[in-house]
């Protein structure tokens, strides 16, 4: 068996292992609560190292036919080299409740990838703080996911991730997991489309809870030097 051919049976087999994902939380989704999240966002690449981002989301509950929570983030992101970067990120937004929030967060991200392996890996520092405009009262969490991609095709490549919420204010805990199984489609040079199946896990309090949410997001990515 040739090099290509074994490449092609590796893909194929991480692939499927994706889709299996997908299909169990399909089957999962007549369990328990399920929620629709989607997003369009423009990404303005200002300069070789500075990227400038904006971001309208919506997402559904009640069987995906109310809306939740939409808002809007705007964002800066910065390359430190060609692993490290930092972001900063803005958001307003109203909730279930109809409460008008704003968030502030910080990322500190770090991608590795080994020479002409189709797989590479990320980590991701997050610290975010929330204030409700109408009570002033401020929720805290730091962030830690990390992130496999697969280099499958020129059209789509499929991706992992697992992310945990650390909060803070009296509470000094972790109180959720995140786990995420999706597919990046590559329109054309300018349009990118995200396809995702997510688990919400959140602990540690006095029930379990899982939430099952489906994703779409669409990405227009502009240079501007």
């Amino acid at each position: 068996m040739d090099y290509i051919t074994r490449c092609m049976i590796r893909r194929l087999n991480f692939f499927t292992f994706l889709l299996s994902i997908y299909f169990v939380g399909a089957i999962s989704a007549q369990d328990y609560p399920q929620e629709f999240w989607t997003s369009g966002t423009v990404k303005l690449k200002i300069t070789k190292d500075i990227r400038f981002d904006l971001e309208q989301q919506v997402r559904f509950g009640n069987a995906n036919t109310a809306v939740n929570e939409y808002f809007t983030a705007t964002g800066i992101k910065f390359d430190l080299t060609k692993k490290i970067s930092i972001d900063g990120i803005y958001r307003n937004g109203i909730d279930v409740q109809d409460f008008r929030y704003q968030r502030f967060q910080a990322d500190f991200n770090y991608d590795w990838s080994k020479k002409k392996s189709p797989l590479s890996i990320g980590y991701r520092s997050r610290f975010q703080q929330s204030i409700q405009n109408n009570t002033s009262e401020q929720t805290t969490y730091w962030r830690h996911q990390l992130s496999m991609d697969y280099n499958l095709s020129k059209i789509v490549d499929p991706y992992i991730t697992f992310e945990c919420f650390f909060r803070f204010n009296q509470q000094n805990k972790f109180i959720a997991n995140w786990y995420t199984a999706g597919l990046d489609w590559k329109l054309n040079d300018f349009f990118d489309v995200n396809t995702f199946f997510r688990i919400i896990d959140g602990y540690n309090k006095k029930t379990s809870s899982l939430l099952l949410i489906y994703g779409l997001g669409i990405t227009y990515n502009l240079d501007l030097y």
